[in-house]
């Protein structure tokens, strides 16, 4: 499956781009800038870090729109939380979305 092309943060629309070496810094595999509401995620990596990356670069995009302020750590470990529950809990999850669109 390939990755989603959009995502809706808050009131914006983020175009979600896969590039092959975008970043300088080798460690990089994502990035978000809000002014061209643009994520990018690096295409040489595993499908589970590019869910990762993505979910990532999604926390530090609400954390600006929002005014959250979260440090690097902070996002860190929401994304990784956030992924595990997604990852052990598709039911729950799905259920979720139903009862969101629902309301």
């Amino acid at each position: 499956m390939t990755m989603q092309n959009t995502v809706s943060l808050g009131p914006l629309d983020y175009k979600i781009v896969s590039a092959t070496n975008p970043f300088l810094c080798s460690t990089q595999v994502g990035e978000h800038d809000m002014r061209p509401q643009l994520i990018t995620i690096d295409a040489n990596i595993s499908k589970q870090l590019r869910a990762a990356s993505l979910v990532h670069e999604m926390l530090h995009s609400l954390s600006e729109l929002y005014q959250f302020d979260l440090d690097e750590r902070s996002v860190t470990l929401c994304a990784t939380a956030l992924c595990a529950l997604i990852h052990d809990n598709p039911k729950v999850l799905d259920w979720l979305s139903r009862e969101l669109k629902s309301a």
